[in-house]
């Protein structure tokens, strides 16, 4: 993340505000991960970063993969903000068909990524149990 900011802002120190840590942990981080890749990310001069060959190479596949990265999160917090899933629901004849069934064309409506298993019988039913029906 450190080396794609400075990439970006092409300054260590704009890169340090950028992520809340100073110039020294930016510098510290560049310096490591260009140890462990074998090869130099960014030209240094007193007043300008440039980019490598090889650090532009980097950064724009890094940029690619970061951009995908956030579209699978944003698919992510879409997916997980619906509600959805099975609704196990027994109720006695007489209230289901009163109060319940009424209700379930709005529901659906509403949530349309949950489905109900509706059981209306005046016969006891024992939804933890596989749903079998107990007399």
């Amino acid at each position: 993340m450190i080396f794609a900011k400075v990439a970006e802002e092409r300054s260590f120190a704009a890169a340090a505000r950028a992520t809340g840590v100073s110039v020294a942990t930016v510098s510290r981080a560049v310096t490591r991960l260009e140890e462990r890749l074998g090869g130099r990310l960014f030209n240094r001069t007193s007043r300008r970063v440039a980019l490598t060959d090889f650090g532009y190479t980097l950064a724009e596949r890094a940029s690619k993969i970061f951009a995908e990265a956030v579209e699978v999160e944003d698919f992510a917090r879409e997916s997980s903000s619906r509600p959805r899933g099975l609704v196990k629901l027994a109720a006695p004849q007489s209230f289901g068909e009163r109060w319940v069934a009424p209700m379930l064309p709005e529901f659906f409506r509403r949530y349309p990524d949950i489905t109900v298993d509706l059981h209306l019988t005046d016969v006891h039913i024992d939804l933890i149990g596989d749903g079998d029906v107990t007399p």
